[in-house]
């Protein structure tokens, strides 16, 4: 199924969604300020968004959206124009694992209840809706394996708190987001983090952990993003939130390399209960380079560390040396720095 060159506005809810399904293309087209039910905002509630199918589970932080593939495989959405919905682009599983799709050279801009682009684990769709048996140890299905290209994703999640790209569990079960590639993106001036990556539950709450590894946060440009919020805050705006909450859930395998990081407070952000490797970037934004914030979100597990070496962190003198980037809290090795920046500036892709 090839879906191009439409327009599609003012629909109720998302403007076009994918269910169960797999080799779907949707490219040049303009979805433009659809999500039109009163009451499509995150409410807290743990199921279903005021009107919504009922094998959506679980949207009440992600009511509605521009483009939402639930259960979705091989698929690919390009080129298209953004604006004025919910969400930008959401993944989600309720339905069965979503994986392997490719969201490339979108332009996603000015949706301002949620993220641009959402990787958001829910629970499996159970009969009306409901949420499985053994909830909340149930394991969903899993957003694995997709790569979030060259997109342009700003000015989104104004309103409330939305990521550039966001990579969630949604703390109801066993979330499982893992082994995504979000590669060479612009993404500015958002309502949280450039990149955000949150996991809420796990140990520290005797549940099982999420399954969050594996993620690579390559060769973007990020700049200008809010700072986070609740129990993966950040003490500024941020560029990366790599966050375990207060559940404890270890983020195995992370990479983070080649990005440029410039405007933000804190441009790295780490809270996790093991080591997470941070190398090659450009640190440009002259306040924290790299923080551990673990104790700052108030969370239990602080056992973690960052090798945070051979970065730039803005000038050639290294973290707080002559106006350069510097770094915050415990467990984090810097040395050696580079003493120039990456010739490379993602930008240059789009």
């Amino acid at each position: 199924m090839t879906i191009s060159r439409l327009t599609v506005i003012n629909a109720n809810f998302e403007g076009i969604l994918v269910v169960s399904a797999a080799d779907v293309t949707i490219s040049d087209s303009s979805i433009l300020d659809n999500d039109k039910t009163p009451g499509l905002n995150f409410t807290g509630e743990t199921v279903g968004c005021p009107g919504q199918q009922a094998f959506e589970t679980d949207e009440t932080g992600d009511c509605g959206g521009a483009i939402h593939l639930i259960g979705v495989v091989n698929s690919v959405v390009s080129g298209n124009q953004i604006t004025g919905n919910s969400d930008g682009i959401l993944i989600s599983d309720e339905t069965g694992e979503s994986h392997d799709n490719l969201i490339i050279h979108n332009t996603i801009v000015d949706n301002p209840l949620e993220c641009g682009i959402v990787l958001g684990s829910h629970p499996r769709n159970g009969e009306g809706g409901q949420h499985p048996a053994n909830f909340p140890f149930s394991a969903h299905f899993g957003i694995n394996h997709n790569t979030i290209a060259e997109n342009v994703s700003s000015r989104n999640g104004v309103q409330i708190g939305g990521a550039g790209v966001g990579l969630f569990s949604d703390g109801n079960g066993m979330g499982t987001v893992s082994d995504n590639v979000i590669v060479g993106n612009e993404l500015t001036d958002n309502g949280l983090g450039g990149v955000d990556l949150h996991t809420h539950v796990g140990p520290s709450f005797g549940l099982p952990a999420d399954n969050m590894n594996g993620n690579i946060i390559v060769g973007n440009y990020i700049s200008g993003n809010l700072a986070d919020t609740d129990d993966t805050a950040t003490p500024g705006r941020v560029g990366i939130n790599i966050n375990s909450g207060q559940g404890g859930s270890p983020v195995y395998n992370t990479v983070i390399s080649g990005n440029v990081v410039t405007n933000e407070d804190v441009d790295v952000a780490i809270n996790t209960p093991n080591e997470v490797h941070v190398h090659l970037n450009n640190l440009l934004g002259g306040k924290i380079g790299v923080a551990y914030v673990c104790a700052f979100d108030k969370g239990t597990a602080c056992t973690g560390a960052i090798n945070g070496t051979e970065n730039f962190w803005g000038c050639s003198a290294g973290p707080g040396g002559g106006g350069c980037s510097t770094v915050s809290g415990p467990g984090i090795a810097y040395t050696p720095w580079l003493s120039e920046k990456i010739a490379k500036d993602p930008r240059s892709s789009h």
